[in-house]
């Protein structure tokens, strides 16, 4: 026995933003700004969670979290400046012409 279940969808409210279809930079005004300050917090999480599930004792998960964070977020910004330093030498190679 199947039930119509149309008029449900009518009745319903529709939520001002829909996650993965409409994009929260355009509902959030300036939230570009802080897209990289929100890397601190997303690192130190993950390494909080994955130092508590390689340490045996817990005592031992603070230093070696902060740590793993400390390593992550140097080699992202070791990333960022090779790709930035790679990006303004292939524009500059583009524009002035290559041999």
């Amino acid at each position: 026995m199947s039930m119509n279940l149309g008029w449900l969808h009518t009745r319903l409210p529709m939520p001002a933003w829909t996650p993965l279809v409409d994009p929260l930079y355009q509902r959030v005004a300036h939230i570009s700004d802080y897209w990289m300050w929100l890397l601190i917090p997303l690192v130190l999480v993950i390494s909080v969670v994955y130092q508590t599930a390689r340490k045996a004792e817990l005592r031992q998960v603070p230093i070696a979290a902060l740590w793993m964070s400390v390593k992550i977020l140097a080699a992202f910004a070791v990333i960022g400046i090779g790709l930035e330093l790679l990006y303004h030498y292939l524009t500059v190679w583009s524009v002035t012409g290559h041999p």
